[in-house]
């Protein structure tokens, strides 16, 4: 019975890993992050934001608390950030395009991105 739960979660595990893309949950997480790593001056404005709530965030309600740790606080508020700073930028390019259907097929894949995993990606040491 156990070899056939280990083999079942090994077929599971396998399974869920071949879904990704690239590492990623998925193409649209992929090339966000991708993008981002790209742009020197986006980069580099994250990295800075994710030191600054490293050193401001010991004083967060929700780390002295003992919900979050220092680093899951620094990592949340750069994603909230990321998220905010490209909606803002994906609404403008929106804006611009003339095409209903291509308008509608950029909002759906915006709305695909794993930001958390964008700000994970971007902030490792």
């Amino acid at each position: 019975m156990k070899q056939t739960n280990k083999a079942l979660k090994a077929k599971i595990s396998q399974l869920e890993e071949s879904k990704k893309y690239q590492g990623y949950e998925n193409a649209e997480t992929f090339h966000a992050a991708l993008i981002i790593n790209r742009s020197r001056e986006d980069y580099t404005y994250y990295r800075n934001m994710k030191e600054e709530m490293l050193n401001s965030g010991r004083w967060s309600e929700r780390v002295t608390s003992g919900v979050w740790t220092v680093e899951q606080y620094a990592l949340y508020m750069v994603e909230d950030a990321m998220k905010d700073d490209y909606e803002c930028k994906m609404e403008k390019a929106v804006c611009q395009i003339t095409g209903e259907l291509y308008r509608e097929l950029l909002t759906v894949a915006f709305q695909q991105i794993n930001w958390k995993e964008v700000a994970e990606a971007i902030l490792v040491d």
